[in-house]
């Protein structure tokens, strides 16, 4: 996946999505910078809804939750940063473990819709590890 994609590991903090960790593409003309501690509102953006898919199933869900939850991704545009691209795979830590997502961010809309299925395979094999 070299396509100007930064991708991010964020987990919940209460409200809060948190950047723990953040990968910019090192080639290519452009692509989203921002740091680890980086937030935003659990409410907005592709990482928030994967952060609320990734919690245990309620009766109040929204169906955009629900949607996220069958497809395994959330895709969102603009709505953390003007003009950007996002999408988000929630991860399947198990308990006892942060809610926790991989959000790819990119000023292309193909290039953010192609990297579901990677982001899916990495979060998969990423929880596998972190239960081991």
């Amino acid at each position: 996946m070299n396509w100007g994609i930064t991708v991010s590991l964020l987990v919940r903090e209460v409200d809060i999505a948190v950047a723990l960790a953040v990968v910019s593409p090192r080639h290519g003309t452009y692509h989203v910078a921002f740091s680890e501690g980086s937030h935003h509102p659990i409410t907005q953006g592709a990482a928030g809804l994967a952060l609320q898919a990734a919690e245990p199933e309620r009766a109040t869900d929204s169906e955009q939750i629900r949607d996220v939850r069958k497809l395994g991704y959330a895709q969102t545009f603009g709505q953390v940063e003007e003009n950007m691209h996002g999408l988000a795979v929630p991860l399947k830590l198990g308990a006892g473990q942060p809610f926790a997502c991989l959000n790819a961010i990119t000023v292309r809309e193909q290039h953010a819709a192609d990297s579901a299925k990677t982001l899916q395979r990495i979060g998969a094999e990423l929880s596998r590890i972190i239960r081991i």
